[in-house]
This record gives structure tokens, C-alpha cells and sequence, in this order.
């Protein structure tokens, strides 16, 4: 169905180059559309890192935030920001920090989720009584949609971010975790892979899986100094490969490599 009546596909074997956001498209494209592996590039998302950057918001504004948003103090702050369905994997990050609260007794955790819910309703009221089941309440917190100038604040608060998304076209909001200097957690889908060298600046887990989201949230929860190591990698990462000026670089060189042909 995909080869013969995409749209997408009839265009791309008409035109001299398509851009994807993943490798993990290219190579479906690839098997599936019979598109040329040449005729693909791969250019992901970019981001201001000059905005998004941690001396961009002083402790004034952090302070506000913990404030407004009863962000407890003296608490590791764990931060996911998405739609909240099932698409982007808060079940299973729900479910972790269950483990990680009640079985494995991290106490000292909250877990931020900024999101529209509005999306799938019927998803979110049963996240909602999950946490109320497993006595979540002052240690998992949906805060809904956040206008943005708030939502940069909390990029700089949280310790860790996760993204654990079941399928990801790229992930811009974990772009923007790099760019705030965060170590990360997300899944082995779509454009995740190409933000989070694993070990190195974060970790990738398998999707659907809250025993390891648990487990890497855990390890960064105990150990600072690798936490900080690979928060000043993510933000090494945002600069060298997704500022805008790089992206575009790349762009460019997609329209003098046609202009040449």
C-alpha cells in the first residue's frame, strides 16, 4: 500500500532529493518505497542555542516556577514534555517512577509531565488513576500545557530529561533538553538515537520497557558528577550538530548538491 498509493513516495521518485528526519525512515523508504538510497538525505530538527540556553534563565525565574508549579525543594526533578497519550510513552514512565517510588524507595523523586491532555482524554484519566492508585500524588505531577517562557524555565530546572516515546519523528523537545544541558533518557525510535549517544551524553532503552527507564533513571539519580559530565555533552551535542546555523549548513549543501545535477 505504502509503495504504490503514498503520495509521499510518487513525489519522491519524481524528485532529485528528499529530505527525512531519522535514518530509520530513510531505510524504510528505502526497502518499502524503492526510493535510491541517494536520492534520501537525513537533516534533523534544529534549535536556537543561544535561547534555549542554561544562563538564559536566572534563579529568580527558577524560583517562581518551583513556586507556581509546587516543585518541591531538594528534590531530583525527572522532566517529560509531549502530548500526553500513548504515543509518547507516559505509561511507562508513570509505571517507572512506581517502581522507582514504591519498590525501590527514591523518595527523594518528582516527576514533572508538561503536556496538552486534552489530546486523549480517556488516556490521561487513566494516567491520572494510576498515580492516584500507586499513591503518586506528591511525587508524579501533570501539569498540562505550559506557555512557553514557563517552559523553558522548567527545561532548566529538571535534573534529567526522558523522552520514551513509542514512535518519535524526532523529538524537538529533547533537542531542547540538549541545548539546556540535561542528560537524557529516551527510546531506541525514529530521530531519539541520532540526540543520545548512548553512555555517553544519556541513555536509549528499548520502548514499552519501564524496567529500563527505571534503571537508567536510578543510576543518573545516583551518581552527579556523570549526570553533570553528560548534561555539558548534550549541550557540547545541540551546539555541534542541531543549532540552526548548522542545520542549515546542511540544507545548503542538499541545494548546491541538486543545483549541481
Amino acid at each position: 500500500i505504502l509503495r504504490f498509493f503514498s503520495p509521499d513516495i510518487y513525489l519522491m521518485k519524481r524528485v532529485k532529493k528528499t529530505v527525512v528526519l531519522n535514518e530509520q525512515l530513510k531505510n524504510k523508504l528505502i526497502r518499502l518505497g524503492k526510493i535510491e538510497q541517494k536520492k534520501i538525505t537525513v537533516i534533523g530538527n534544529g534549535v536556537d542555542t543561544k535561547e534555549l540556553a542554561p544562563t538564559k534563565v536566572s534563579d529568580e525565574l527558577k524560583g517562581k516556577a518551583k513556586e507556581k508549579y509546587k516543585i518541591f525543594e531538594n528534590r531530583t526533578v525527572i522532566f517529560f514534555s509531549g502530548i500526553i497519550n500513548r504515543r509518547k510513552g507516559v505509561e511507562y514512565l508513570v509505571k517507572a517512577a512506581d517502581i522507582l517510588i514504591n519498590k525501590l524507595s527514591y523518595k527523594e523523586l518528582m516527576f514533572i509531565l508538561s503536556g496538552d491532555p486534552k489530546i486523549d482524554e480517556v488516556f490521561t484519566k487513566n494516567i491520572i488513576s494510576f498515580i492516584k492508585r500507586r499513591k503518586l500524588e506528591r511525587h508524579v505531577k501533570l501539569l498540562g500545557f505550559i506557555p512557553y517562557e514557563d517552559l523553558k524555565v522548567l527545561y532548566s530546572i529538571c535534573d534529567i530529561f526522558v523522552l520514551p516515546s513509542l514512535e518519535e519523528g524526532f523529538g524537538i523537545a529533547l533537542t531542547n533538553a540538549l541545548s539546556f544541558g540535561k542528560p537524557v533518557i529516551g527510546t531506541k525510535v525514529g530521530g531519539i538515537p541520532m540526540q543520545i549517544i548512548d553512555g555517553w551524553n544519556g541513555f536509549l532503552v528499548e520502548p514499552s520497557n519501564e524496567k529500563q527507564l527505571a534503571e537508567k533513571i536510578a543510576y543518573l539519580v545516583d551518581n552527579d558528577e556523570i549526570r553533570r559530565v553528560m548534561g555539558v555533552r548534550s549541550r557540547r551535542l545541540a551546539e555541534r550538530e542541531f543549532d540552526w546555523k548548522k542545520i542549515t549548513e546542511k540544507y545548503l549543501d542538499v541545494y548546491e548538491e541538486v543545483a549541481r545535477k
